[in-house]
């Protein structure tokens, strides 16, 4: 829990170089809260560094292929990353594997906490949807055959 206090304060001081090495380490943390919330305040920490955005964006982008045994937590906080930088075309054009069906993550899983995704994605909606059109819940809901399961999790 006080990880996510931590990475959630340092998200509101962009200039403070000490918090910027805490935002770094929180996004390895385990804990996939405090990993979400440290990945969007790093790139938001980007969008007020010149030329830093699309070195944070390929980051991003290669976090939303990742393997292993948390996969769904850094795609999902990759995701949010990207949220923040408004850079939804990363993740719209995204595939699971080259040449392969389009990238589904799972930000409405019942064991995870991805608020700080979650938030991010309820602000954005109407640039979700323009950017993913018909397939924004099942590209955000991997799992989820029933939409209805999807929002019942989104808006509990």
């Amino acid at each position: 829990m006080f990880r996510r206090y931590i990475a959630r304060r340092a998200t509101q001081r962009f200039d403070d170089e000490a918090l910027g090495r805490v935002l770094k380490q929180c996004e390895l943390e385990n804990d996939e809260h405090a990993m979400a919330q440290a990945t969007v305040g790093l790139s938001y920490a980007s969008l007020a560094t010149p030329g830093a955005i699309e070195e944070r964006a390929e980051i991003l982008s290669r976090q939303l292929r990742s393997v292993g045994p948390h996969f769904d937590d850094r795609r999902a906080a990759a995701f949010g990353g990207l949220l923040a930088l408004e850079r939804l075309d990363a993740f719209a054009s995204a595939k699971e594997r080259p040449g392969g069906d389009p990238l589904e993550i799972d930000i409405v899983g019942q064991f995870n906490d991805y608020a700080p995704v979650l938030e991010l994605a309820a602000e954005r909606w109407e640039d979700l949807k323009m950017a993913l059109g018909g397939s924004l819940v099942g590209r955000l809901s991997r799992g989820y055959s029933d939409p209805s399961a999807f929002w019942q999790a989104f808006a509990p």
